[in-house]
């Protein structure tokens, strides 16, 4: 028979599962987690940290600091992660609706865990220095970013792949991209970036601590400060770099992905592009820049065949930025950016250098674990389709090209900062597709936070141009 609880047994339940170690450190990450993942939800960053802060403080033994820590990191990377259901099903590789939602369940897993190692090092710090509040409150945003940083590194790691090496790059997950919502702090990034950003999240929090782990906590002053955070979060932000000098056309198309397209799709669809290439290029502008992917160049013949669709709809000089894959002598499958400039009459090729793990090619760990399990005509289709490796870009770009930010490179903390110094022009184009995530809100929420960062950050504007999700300027 059941028992019906009155109220009071309720509450008194409900509050022994609130003081259990596991509960803690679970809502930890939940809160921490779920500040970014709506641009309402941001403050939440400060409170998670706080909470993490105290349930530290107030843990004696370091294995169980270590453990809640790790517990701590999967769970934010999990929440911040939900994306990744945006994938299923995999039933275009071959795989089976149940078969698939296991791959993603321990893709999704091992990506938490990656990213959460790095948890552990903030963990020990805290506790190591739980006697000294003079490092505790200095040191705490040095140890987060640090934390964050040696996720980085974790993760880099596990993706590690043909021809993908190990990085500090990889940032998702950062709590300093939160502040991209607040109109007052989102202007410390031109100082350094989401680095920046985490630290003074993490000093934020511990200053909120240390009022409330006063002998007599200053509630008011809290209240205040609280409120003060929350009001100039509102301040209108525009990024100062944006420049008015060109008139850029950033394309944004909702087709599938090309290799998934029976022929006569491909045809359509490449039609359908054409004539939207052409109506753009009728309005004046200086610039067209096409999503991912996008491959209008494979329904010419030759370059000069391009060139002459280009002028026959505008007068004036024109540069099409076209997304494209290509095959190098050596076999090697790239993906590239071509870009025509009809001034010139001259054709650059700019390769992606940071590939999509799992999208673009499958990690060495990953693709392993998958044969042992059987999924080896699987991992054949999704080679054959994709199996792509990164290119070097060797040569400097000329006056008037842009430099592209691909896809994935928009999860880099510091890749478009590098590529707004090789840009020809004051201006990165970001190009992308989200054909593999169908328009996931959510992460089109963390990679606009990231971009809105980074573009401050690389004191640039950014023109993106997108698949099945935003185009916009930042």
């Amino acid at each position: 028979m059941y028992k019906v609880l009155h109220i009071s047994e309720l509450s008194t339940y409900t509050k022994r599962v609130l003081k259990a170690p596991v509960i803690r450190w679970l809502l930890v990450g939940i809160v921490l987690g779920t500040s970014s993942i709506s641009p309402w939800t941001w403050w939440l960053a400060i409170v998670g940290l706080v909470l993490f802060i105290l349930i530290i403080r107030q843990t004696q033994d370091l294995k169980f600091v270590l453990g809640g820590s790790l517990l701590v990191g999967i769970v934010q990377a999990f929440v911040v992660y939900t994306w990744f259901w945006s994938l299923y099903p995999l039933d275009w590789i071959g795989m089976s609706r149940p078969a698939g939602a296991g791959i993603i369940i321990g893709v999704w897993f091992l990506s938490s865990l990656a990213l959460g190692i790095g948890r552990v090092f903030f963990g020990w710090y805290v506790h190591r220095v739980r006697q000294n509040n003079r490092a505790l409150y200095l040191g705490v945003p040095f140890a987060w970013v640090m934390s964050e940083l040696l996720g980085s590194l974790i993760f880099s790691l596990y993706i590690l792949g043909p021809g993908v090496g190990i990085t500090l790059e990889y940032s998702v997950s950062y709590i300093g991209y939160v502040l991209a919502e607040h109109g007052l702090l989102i202007r410390l990034a031109e100082l350094g970036g989401v680095f920046i950003l985490s630290a003074t999240v993490a000093a934020t929090a511990v200053y909120f601590y240390r009022l409330l782990t006063r002998t007599k906590p200053a509630i008011g002053k809290i209240v205040a400060i609280a409120a003060l955070v929350f009001v100039t979060s509102f301040i209108p932000f525009t990024n100062p770099y944006q420049i008015d000098d060109y008139v850029v056309a950033a394309l944004g198309t909702d087709y599938e992905a090309y290799v998934r397209l029976a022929p006569e799709e491909q045809r359509v669809r490449q039609d359908n592009l054409i004539q939207a290439v052409a109506d753009t290029l009728s309005q004046g502008v200086d610039y067209v820049i096409l999503p991912e992917d996008a491959r209008l160049s494979s329904s010419f013949d030759t370059p000069e065949a391009v060139f002459n669709f280009l002028t026959s709809f505008t007068d004036k000089d024109v540069v099409l930025v076209d997304p494209a894959m290509e095959w190098l002598d050596d076999g090697t499958k790239v993906v590239v950016a071509l870009v025509y400039d009809t001034k010139t009459n001259s054709v650059e090729k700019i390769y992606k250098e940071l590939l999509t793990p799992g999208g673009e090619y499958l990690s060495y760990f990953n693709g392993g674990i998958l044969r042992l399990l059987g999924f080896s005509e699987a991992l054949d289709n999704f080679n054959r389709m994709y199996g792509y490796k990164p290119w070097p870009n060797k040569t400097p770009l000329p006056e008037g090209v842009p430099e592209i930010l691909f896809c994935f490179e928009g999860q880099s903390s510091v890749a478009l900062w590098q590529k707004a110094r090789r840009s020809g022009v004051p201006f990165v184009a970001h190009v992308v597709s989200h054909s593999w995530f169908k328009d996931s809100k959510i992460l089109r929420h963390e990679l606009d936070q990231m971009l809105r960062v980074n573009s401050l950050f690389a004191r640039t504007s950014v023109y993106q141009a997108a698949n099945k999700s935003h185009s916009m300027r930042y």
